[in-house]
């Protein structure tokens, strides 16, 4: 978090980017900058903002940086926006758009949990947004009460999945649903749109009346910008250059997975999958993310390292897209209860077919025997024959993969999303 008010102000023209209607913003906005626990981030471009443009902050957790594109998309279209997250400035130093900390843990937390809405509860009293959305389980449960208690209007939620509680088949697991219903039913009360990413997501609220019919709408994802995506897309030469470094051949092919190293991305499925079909030689898999450090869903070293002989783990990449591009197919058996995977849009737009399993966001995705195969979860062996089967077959590779590039773009754009999310801000901005 940056701390000295030089490095907050930078050498732009601070008043000259969030020039906006209501006489106070300003002041209440530069108010935060002296705060070292509600830091915003400044750039040094200058962007002059028109008056009477209404306020919208998205608000997330430690991935918050991935509602950049979309904010851009909203500030072309005459609204005044900006970002409340808890990891650190640096994606947000390089964009016009203000950003806010505050400390969020994961974890069940009590007391923490008290700070991080006196955190939030000053972000809104000084900022006064008109409108705020929310991403991510933890923020989407804490936050609406203490938002409309501290005067904002409208408050909108995007459920991105039900994560482990859903997820887990432990006793602990079983015994926390009932809270997390309670939760989301006292949160829902105070948001005035829910927005689910998938169908069966949207089905279980409205089964236990979690969210009220009016109250509950579909935007399916949170939108891939294929065309930026498939700029940083290497050339043939580059990829081949890429294959080599992954120890690869032009006629081997690689079975990529991208994803934290936790169990309940079905990590330790694909890595058994590898083991299982290690006799066959020409068949390649590289595992790509961080280890993860959630406990005992972590992944840990001695692990990868007994399977290292038939996986090539690389760790994380600055730029996915160049290793899904060097693969043949992408694979992820998850059983987390995720929105809807972007993952799996990433690889589906660099035309790679998708083998996934048969869970909400994932199926919202694949079409078994269409452009890739869906298996049940926790199955290694359903898992590997569906590998082998693509394997075997060069002709069904591409026939797959060559359907997922359309598919995407006509499904999933960020362009579509964000005409869906200004549809639902306009119609709650406009009854005011």
């Amino acid at each position: 978090m940056i701390t000295k008010q030089t490095e907050l102000l930078g050498i732009g023209n601070w008043y000259e980017k969030l020039v906006d209607g209501k006489t106070n913003f300003l002041d209440k906005v530069y108010d935060l900058l002296s705060d070292s626990h509600h830091a915003s981030v400044v750039n040094n471009n200058e962007q002059h903002m028109s008056h009477n443009k209404k306020i919208i902050l998205h608000v997330g957790g430690e991935d918050v940086r991935m509602r950049i594109p979309m904010l851009n998309i909203l500030s072309s279209r005459n609204f005044n926006v900006g970002a409340i997250g808890c990891e650190d400035y640096e994606a947000f130093e390089r964009t016009d758009i203000p950003y806010f900390n505050y400390t969020l843990h994961r974890w069940l937390t009590p007391f923490a949990d008290e700070a991080s809405k006196k955190e939030l509860s000053k972000i809104f009293n000084n900022v006064e947004p008109d409108l705020i959305h929310l991403f991510d389980t933890k923020p989407g449960v804490l936050t609406p009460k203490v938002a409309k208690k501290s005067g904002v209007k409208c408050v909108v939620r995007t459920v991105t999945g039900m994560g482990y509680i859903f997820s887990s088949n432990s006793l602990i697991a079983q015994l926390l649903k009932p809270f997390y219903r309670l939760s989301q039913k006292r949160a829902i009360a105070y948001t005035d749109v829910v927005i689910f990413q998938n169908e069966d997501d949207k089905a279980y609220f409205e089964k236990y009346k979690l969210v009220p019919p009016e109250k509950s709408t579909l935007v399916r994802s949170s939108g891939l910008n294929v065309e930026a995506f498939l700029e940083n897309k290497p050339s043939k030469k580059e990829t081949l250059k890429i294959r080599t470094q992954l120890k690869v051949s032009e006629t081997d092919v690689v079975v990529t997975m991208v994803a934290r190293l936790v169990k309940d991305k079905g990590v330790l499925e694909f890595l058994e999958t590898s083991k299982k079909l290690s006799q066959y030689s020409n068949i390649k898999f590289v595992l790509v993310g961080p280890l993860g450090s959630e406990g005992k869903q972590a992944i840990d070293k001695k692990t990868i390292e007994y399977y290292s002989q038939y996986v090539n783990y690389i760790g994380s990449v600055s730029n996915v897209v160049k290793v899904l591009a060097a693969s043949d197919m992408f694979v992820l058996p998850t059983y987390y209860r995720e929105g809807l995977p972007r993952i799996l849009l990433e690889a589906g737009a660099l035309g790679l077919p998708l083998i996934t399993t048969d869970m909400p966001g994932c199926r919202d995705v694949v079409r078994d025997g269409w452009n890739g195969f869906l298996v049940p979860t926790r199955d290694s062996n359903a898992l590997a024959n569906a590998v082998k089967k693509l394997s075997d077959n060069k002709e069904l590779r591409e026939k797959m993969g060559a359907k997922n590039p359309i598919f995407i773009k006509n499904n999933f754009s960020l362009s579509q999303v964000s005409e869906a999310y200004m549809e639902i801000y306009n119609k709650l901005l406009n009854n005011l």
